[in-house]
C-alpha cells in the first residue's frame, strides 16, 4: 500500500498496484484495500480483474461491488466475476 500511495499519478500508481498484485496472493479483504486507494472506478475496475487471478477466497469477491460509483460499472464488474 505504501508503494502504491508513493506514486505521484493515478496512471503511476495502478501499475504499481498491478505489478505487487500478481507476485502476491491476495484476500478479497486485501483487495478491497488496494482499490480504495483509487478514486476512480476505470482504476477500481482495472485493478479488481487484475487481481482476480491471484485471489484466494473467490466466492466473497462479489462484496467489491460496493466500491464502484456508477450501475454500469457494478454489472461489468458481477458479469466478469460469474465468467
Amino acid at each position: 500500500i505504501s508503494a502504491i500511495k508513493k506514486a505521484q499519478y493515478e496512471n503511476d500508481r495502478i501499475k504499481v498496484a498491478k505489478d505487487k498484485a500478481v507476485n502476491n496472493c491476495l484476500s478479497t479483504q486485501q483487495v478491497q484495500q488496494l482499490i480504495e486507494l483509487f478514486s476512480h472506478d476505470r482504476e477500481k475496475m482495472e485493478l479488481a480483474k487484475h487481481a482476480y487471478a491471484v485471489t484466494i477466497d473467490k466466492d466473497n469477491y462479489k462484496i467489491l461491488v460496493d466500491n464502484f460509483q456508477f450501475s454500469e460499472n457494478k454489472k461489468e464488474f458481477l458479469e466478469f466475476i460469474s465468467k
